[in-house]
């Protein structure tokens, strides 16, 4: 390894509240700007952000920073743990401190009445083993709480975005009725002025409260998006509905525009609750896809004997084994050995097709009935599999 790579270390993370193209491109431009951030790109579909940076300049904690500045934040799973034995006050500062030291742990809440600890830490970074092995080293011993059928973080942002939708469409209605009725004809068939206020008012500042907020973190960052118009138009048209209704009085009816901004806010907020949906079955499937690689792979050394390594550490040329039953894990030429290798998952082909010496396999296949040697040819960005991947997260932008 050459020293600027070892200066450098890579980072994933989650990151949450992009919604579209815009978000991407303006946290990429932020993240690149950020001192020690050598190489910084984002994945709208999986909500991710991968990263190169210097240690030295830069840490977790800026990096994290930096997303949250620039209006989103970085994905984190809570976790609660009990404590081996009765923890007292000063014992239980002591535990946080040294939780909090660890790189990616974002909150430590110890309860020392109850015996427990809950962590939220960021996802990719940190790993339960470090979790429980720094609070070992300090003398305290975690049990990690095991909680059935516990809803998902995903889902139950989902519930809540559909409760709010609904309540807003129910708000809508009215609204909309009104609107339908005067395109009808039916002039006498309208809302009092103060009736349009209170089902309106909610809508906007309620339902439509994320888009003033994301509109406020783009302009901070000097962007712009579609949440700044809709919240733009949609307040332009509910405060000169309100001038007209203070200056004009009773002679307002039928004059003003609050169904006009809700009705936008509603329809938008729809559009991106469905949008949610599909994009998360996108990034699920793009997971499972990624999924088919294994961790780890028995590679060839100098003298031809085989040791297990992570695939991380794999260099083009390495020769890998692949036993029968496993999954091929990389693109390459076979260099010994034949076998039958079912490719459905990565071609859509049904039958299993023979490979052998020289043949070209896919990551990903699986290995049916024979132990081949394979010379790697692809890795990272250009595998197949990353490949397939990119192709459907560009389709979704």
């Amino acid at each position: 390894m050459n020293s600027s790579a070892a200066a450098t270390q890579r980072l994933e993370l989650d990151v949450e509240g992009m919604t579209c193209s815009a978000c991407v491109t303006r946290l990429e431009r932020a993240l690149n700007k950020a001192p020690g951030v050598a190489d910084a790109s984002v994945n709208l579909a999986l909500e991710r952000c991968s990263l190169q940076f210097d240690p030295s300049a830069t840490n977790f904690d800026d990096v994290a920073g930096v997303i949250r500045r620039t209006g989103f934040h970085v994905g984190a799973t809570e976790k609660t743990y009990t404590i081996e034995k009765p923890i007292g006050e000063n014992d239980a500062l002591r535990l946080r401190e040294v939780l909090l030291n660890i790189p990616g742990v974002l909150g430590v809440e110890v309860q020392g009445a109850f015996e427990s600890v809950a962590i939220s830490f960021a996802n990719h970074i940190v790993e339960d083993s470090s979790l429980l092995s720094a609070a070992t080293s300090a003398g305290y011993t975690l049990e990690s709480e095991e909680i059935e059928d516990a809803p998902s973080e995903y889902s139950t942002r989902m519930d809540s975005d559909r409760r709010r939708v609904i309540v807003g469409s129910l708000l809508t209605l009215p609204l909309v009725l009104q609107m339908v009725a005067q395109f009808l004809g039916w002039e006498r068939i309208h809302l009092m002025p103060a009736a349009e206020v209170v089902l309106a008012t909610p809508i906007q500042f309620w339902l439509g409260w994320r888009f003033y907020k994301a509109a406020f973190n783009a302009l901070r960052t000097g962007g712009t998006n579609m949440d700044v118009l809709v919240a733009v138009g949609t307040t332009a048209a509910y405060l000169y509905s309100w001038y007209l209704m203070v200056s004009l009085g009773e002679a307002a009816e039928g004059e003003l525009y609050f169904e006009a901004s809700a009705v936008i806010i509603c329809l938008v907020v729809w559009g991106k609750y469905l949008e949610a949906g599909a994009k998360r079955k996108t990034s699920e499937a793009i997971r499972q896809l990624l999924a088919l690689r294994p961790s780890t792979v028995l590679v060839a050394t100098d003298t031809g004997e085989f040791v297990e390594r992570p695939i991380e550490q794999l260099v083009i040329g390495d020769v890998v084994r692949c036993l029968p039953g496993e999954r091929i894990p990389v693109d390459g030429s076979i260099t010994s050995g034949s076998a039958s290798v079912d490719e459905s998952v990565v071609t859509g082909e049904s039958m299993p097709v023979l490979r052998t010496q020289n043949d070209r396999v896919l990551e990903g296949s699986f290995n049916l009935d024979g132990m081949i040697e394979i010379a790697v040819t692809e890795l990272g960005s250009d595998s197949t599999i990353n490949k397939i991947a990119r192709f459907v997260e560009q389709a979704q932008l």
